[in-house]
């Protein structure tokens, strides 16, 4: 009864498009890559890791991160709809966290403006993150369009040089902005 991470860095396999449909029911559009686009992160970007999240060699859910020299992100977070409800997204953050103890984890999640976000927010609030910037602007996946105001969440504490840097990184990074 173990939780692990495996990295897919091969788009033909059957375990992608599994996770992309996932991916897809997930997360809203203007949350999301451009298809074409991920598919080439996926299989060059070093830095990101598009994981399965494997629970008795099934796959259960997506963990999409990037792992910077200071902290790591956590851009994309699901667990499948049928298997949601079972503490598998608590084994997978538990399992997250000891095996990368030492490293700051940061992420973002939308403000509790419904019951899902509010639960959201409790649930990485219960593995010791907190809010780091409430007024935090998510860049687009796009060039058009707005970008999206969420929450930027942290496991450690953060100076305000250090948030200021790890939205930098994020943005030139991961979301691939000129500024």
């Amino acid at each position: 009864m173990m939780i692990d991470l495996k990295k897919i860095n091969n788009t033909s396999l059957l375990e992608f498009k599994k996770l992309y449909e996932l991916y897809e029911q997930a997360f809203p559009e203007v949350e999301r890559r451009n298809y074409d686009i991920l598919l080439e992160l996926v299989e060059k970007e070093n830095l990101m890791n598009f994981s399965a999240i494997m629970f008795n060699q099934e796959i259960v859910g997506l963990l999409v991160f990037w792992n910077f020299e200071d902290f790591i992100f956590v851009e994309h977070f699901a667990i499948f709809e049928n298997m949601r409800n079972t503490n598998l997204g608590s084994k997978t953050i538990e399992y997250f966290l000891d095996k990368h103890k030492g490293k700051n984890i940061v992420g973002e999640i939308e403000h509790p403006t419904n019951e899902i976000n509010i639960r959201r927010k409790k649930f990485y609030q219960k593995y010791g993150f907190e809010v780091v910037d409430e007024n935090y602007i998510q860049p687009t996946y796009s060039k058009y369009g707005n970008g999206i105001p969420l929450l930027l969440l942290a496991k450690e504490k953060m100076t305000k040089k250090e948030i200021e840097n790890c939205k930098k990184i994020i943005r030139k990074e991961v979301y691939k902005c000129e500024e």
